[in-house]
């Protein structure tokens, strides 16, 4: 990018000041006070003085990418020293210290912007990026260039609530550094990108930056200019495809706090069609909420000086908002990561932003209950912690790249906090929550995302997803959610690992599949079944998967191998599960801190969850028909090699205290081409202790005889498929059954023959798919002239039960009379007696 020169400024401007008297004090706006307060003790202790100039100071080491590191702490101590109660004493900061290294933090960003003196640098650091050079430096690349438009808005809030404690030299500093960022990209058209990267995140940090200058400076000659510009990126940052198509001149005002804005044409899209988006090359939780979050610093800055904030920043937020992010959520309002988290998962600070801006601009009663439910678990993580910080202590250990640490992330986290106290500060505690039991009947359900690829169920204690491109994986949460079991990048399809890996680097699936060959997504109303066909390496293996969520929360993934090629496999681990085992002695609910898996019999081995301090531990074991974990979560597994509990300490990149459960685990594998492994299926089970995963082993059956493509299950009332072939078929299946007259047996769409030794069910199966059937009815049959059912030969008497769409067909075909007695799914509809003469049949309505 041509270098673009800075044009200084030469006189102090005129800026739009704090409204003080606008200041309110509220339930929320005192709760996100008293997280800040809490953290203001470690900010303090990262301050360092920079003596290349005077009054000049640092945080966090001051060389944090985008000036992140000191114009989020300034931002903060800016506005304690001037708004919100400060107990002194509490925090061992006073408020002139405040005041004082904030002013120091100004200058300090002002000096090693790149509009400063050329020998006015950063200090040396680990980060060959930062080290030793100026930040905001014109001739950087469109991406850093524009990301400092974060840096910019937070530092032109410190200065507005310091203007008049500001010396001349600082406060020109401020504008020029505000005024070039607004005059450099407030005329550059806005980027398009949904796929892989999105530009919704870099078109509403570059909106920000504009922002930024435009709240501060209105009589900038240049003002209606950067308004322009503005409006036109942050409309584009949260585009779909649609919006292209829009030919109305005015936006109205969506809110009684946000004023109309004029719509220049929509030139870019930055959403699918279903509102989902990615970065890093997914469906990625932060990433989706950026639109929503960037641009709501121009509401929080518009509000600081009393003015009504433009409406173009508020353009797609119910929409993505109640679409997607509301749907993505779990029972105490943190954001689940459905297609895996790259960064760490108690990333809920921006979560919390989210949630505010929704509550108290767009007036959502849904966002008033979800931000007070992730913000009570935010202030017991804190509270965790005896420093104060927001994640984790000893933060520096903990590397997300090779030049971050969860350290330099703590700003990040900390101004979601702050920007939520003063939109709560100036707008009030919002609207009244939404009634929980109300809210979790709204989201329950099947919602389906054909653009994002991937297909969600939620019901009032568990939730399940399955990603077909992407992270191609399964997920399932009980209630507890993240806390317990986490979306790993290869959950159930697992990992493979070969010999000798052939094929593109990158697109091999072994570790991560990225793709698939075919998928097959089935939603139904209470549930879904998806198929997809992986090829392992240079395509040596394929791996057919189906991943079946229930109406009850249960899953079951099943899966069959075959080798394409010749192959030598070092390791195979299929049927992996993510689980979490952090430690937060606030959350003793959720994160105490060890695992305890329990097999059958009631054998238990406990594993103590910790980041550091000894080696990872790996306890592996013969395979095992169940087990459960912490009495919370039970796994049936057939079909296993051996299993495997990866207790993990040593983290290259920190997500979070992840450990690793292995259901099928084979090492040194070598296949012909044509050879198959044997099939693999393990249904989960959340909220269910060892007794209960104990009761479904033994109530579950994998039917016998359907075709070698297809497998079929019958487990507590559903019959569960999957058909890897090519075309519809009909399968044929039978339970073994010692079947006496007088058991009561449950029955499928499909035809049911009943007979003494077995029970059968034939259906027709869709090609490559899967799915679910629920018990139409149960029935009991016993002799209808009264005598025992002993008296009765066994090879008398067979029932076929035909179960149509509309009714049943009841055919006796024993030499006996039957009276049949027929029992509804829902416990209000009457039972129903039939009888039948011998070779008789009866036709019934499904509802009777």
């Amino acid at each position: 990018m041509t270098s673009i020169p800075f044009t200084k400024a030469e006189q102090v401007w005129r800026i739009r000041p704090v409204q003080w008297a606008s200041v309110r004090k509220g339930e929320l706006s005192n709760r996100y006070l008293n997280m800040l307060l809490r953290w203001v003790p470690y900010c303090d202790s990262t301050f360092e003085e920079w003596p290349n100039r005077p009054n000049c100071g640092h945080f966090f080491g001051g060389c944090h990418g985008y000036g992140t590191d000191t114009s989020y702490p300034a931002a903060l101590y800016a506005v304690l020293a001037k708004i919100g109660e400060f107990d002194e004493e509490a925090t061992g900061v006073s408020r002139e210290r405040l005041k004082t290294r904030a002013i120091q933090g100004i200058r300090y960003l002002g000096f090693t912007h790149g509009s400063g003196p050329e020998d006015c640098v950063r200090p040396l650091s680990h980060n060959p990026a930062n080290s030793g050079l100026k930040w905001g430096r014109p001739d950087e690349d469109y991406f850093r260039a524009t990301q400092t438009g974060n840096s910019i808005a937070a530092l032109c809030t410190a200065a507005q609530f310091l203007w008049d404690d500001l010396d001349e030299e600082a406060k020109l500093m401020v504008q020029t550094i505000a005024a070039s960022y607004a005059d450099r990209w407030c005329e550059v058209r806005p980027r398009s990108g949904v796929y892989n990267d999105t530009q919704e995140e870099e078109n509403a940090w570059t909106a920000n930056g504009i922002s930024a200058a435009m709240n501060l400076f209105p009589d900038h000659p240049n003002a209606e200019k950067w308004k322009t510009g503005f409006i036109r990126w942050a409309l584009n940052s949260v585009v779909s495809y649609k919006d292209c198509y829009i030919q109305e001149k005015v936006l109205p005002a969506k809110t009684r706090r946000t004023a109309p804005t004029e719509i220049p044409p929509f030139i870019n899209v930055t959403l699918h069609a279903d509102y989902t988006t990615e970065n890093h090359g997914f469906v990625h939780p932060d990433y989706l909420k950026s639109g929503i979050n960037l641009r709501a610093t121009h509401l929080v800055g518009a509000w600081i000086g009393g003015e009504e904030a433009l409406s173009c920043a508020l353009y797609n937020n119910e929409e993505i908002y109640e679409r997607v992010i509301l749907k993505c959520i779990q029972a105490d309002g943190f954001g689940i990561a459905v297609q895996g988290q790259d960064w760490y998962y108690n990333k809920q600070h921006e979560s919390l932003f989210t949630h505010a801006v929704m509550n108290v601009v767009h007036e959502h009663p849904d966002a008033a209950m979800i931000e007070r439910d992730v913000l009570s678990r935010m202030e017991q993580v804190q509270l965790s912690h005896s420093s104060g910080c927001l994640v984790e202590e000893k933060a520096e250990e903990y590397w997300l790249t090779p030049f971050q640490s969860l350290k330099h992330i703590e700003p990040l986290n900390m101004l979601s906090l702050l920007k939520s106290f003063l939109l709560h500060s100036f707008g009030g505690d919002g609207v009244p929550p939404s009634d929980r039991e109300a809210f979790h009947r709204r989201m329950d359900g099947v919602h389906h995302y054909p653009y994002g690829s991937f297909i969600i169920h939620k019901t009032k204690r568990a939730f399940s997803a399955f990603n077909w491109r992407s992270n191609v994986m399964g997920l399932t949460l009980p209630e507890s959610g993240i806390w317990s079991l986490t979306p790993m990048f290869n959950n159930y399809v697992g990992t493979v690992e070969f010999e000798t890996s052939n094929g593109v680097k990158g697109l091999t699936n072994e570790t991560r599949v990225r793709h698939v060959e075919r998928a097959h997504v089935v939603p139904q109303a209470d549930g879904f079944g998806a198929c997809a066909a992986i090829p392992r390496g240079d395509r040596e293996l394929l791996q057919h998967v189906a991943f079946v969520s229930l109406p009850d929360g249960r899953t079951v993934y099943m899966e069959q191998i075959h080798a394409v090629k010749q192959c030598r496999i070092r390791r195979m681990h299929t049927g992996i599960i993510g689980v979490r085992n952090e430690r937060y002695k606030q959350l003793p609910d959720v994160a105490r801190g060890y695992r305890t898996l329990y097999g059958p019999g009631g054998t238990a081995k406990t594993f103590e969850g910790m980041f550091g301090g000894s080696p990872d531990e790996r306890d592996a074991f013969m395979p095992v028909p169940y087990l459960n974990l912490d009495q919370q979560v039970g796994f049936q597994v057939l079909g296993s090699a051996g299993m495997q509990y990866w207790n993990r300490h040593e983290f290259p990149k920190y997500t979070g205290v992840e450990n690793t459960l292995v259901l099928n685990a084979r090492e040194q594998v070598e296949l012909e081409p044509g050879d198959s492994l044997p099939s693999l299926t393990v249904f989960t089970l959340p909220n269910r202790t060892l007794e209960e995963t104990a009761r479904h082993a033994a109530e579950t059956v994998q039917l016998e005889g359907a075709d070698r493509q297809a497998m079929v299950f019958e487990s507590q009332g559903c019959l569960v498929y999957a058909n890897f072939g090519d075309a519809d078929r009909t399968v044929t299946a039978a339970k073994p059954l010692a079947f006496a007259l007088g058991s009561r047996l449950a029955v499928y769409e499909g035809s049911n023959r009943i007979e003494p030794e077995a029970w059968t069910w034939s259906g027709r199966l869709g090609s490559f798919s899967s799915g679910y059937l629920t018990e139409a009815c149960s029935l009991t049959a016993e002799l209808a002239d009264g005598r025992p059912a002993e008296e009765a030969s066994p090879a008398a008497w067979s029932l076929d039960i035909a179960v149509l769409a509309d009714r049943l067909l009841i055919a006796n075909n024993s030499s006996e009379r039957l009276r049949v007695q027929l029992f509804g799914r829902d416990e209000s509809q009457p039972h129903r007696s039939v009888e039948l003469g011998p070779q008789a049949f009866a036709t019934l309505p499904r509802s009777w």
